[in-house]
C-alpha cells in the first residue's frame, strides 16, 4: 500500500492493523483510531463488509477475541481497500478546503 507523507487514514490504519497475519483486537483496534467499541463494529460492518465486501474473521485465542480480514486475496483487498481509503479521505479533505475557500 502506498501513503503519501501524511500521516495514513485512520481507515488505512484500521485495514493494515486487520491485514496482519495475527489480527487485531477489539482493544487494538479502538487504540489505533481512539474510537469507541461501538464505533469500531459499526465500521466493519458498514465499511469493510458491507462498502468493500470484504470478509472479517474473528476468532478466540486464550480468551482474547481477534478479528482479521479473510486469508483468501488478503493482500490485494487490504492494498485496495486502504487506496480506497486514502483516496475518500483526501476526496473529503479536499471538499473541506474548497468550502473553506467559498466562505473567505
Amino acid at each position: 500500500m502506498t501513503h503519501s507523507s501524511k500521516t495514513p487514514s485512520k481507515q488505512a490504519l484500521f485495514l493494515d492493523l486487520l491485514g496482519q497475519p495475527e489480527g487485531a483486537t477489539l482493544n487494538q483496534l479502538m487504540d489505533a483510531t481512539g474510537w469507541q467499541a461501538h464505533s469500531v463494529w459499526g465500521f466493519i460492518s458498514g465499511f469493510i463488509k458491507k462498502k468493500r465486501g470484504l470478509t472479517i474473521v474473528s476468532e478466540k485465542r486464550e480468551g482474547v477475541r481477534f478479528y482479521c480480514l479473510q486469508t483468501q486475496n488478503s493482500a490485494t483487498q487490504i492494498e485496495d481497500a486502504g487506496d480506497l481509503a486514502e483516496a475518500q479521505a483526501e476526496e473529503a479533505e479536499s471538499e473541506d478546503e474548497s468550502e473553506s475557500e467559498a466562505q473567505a
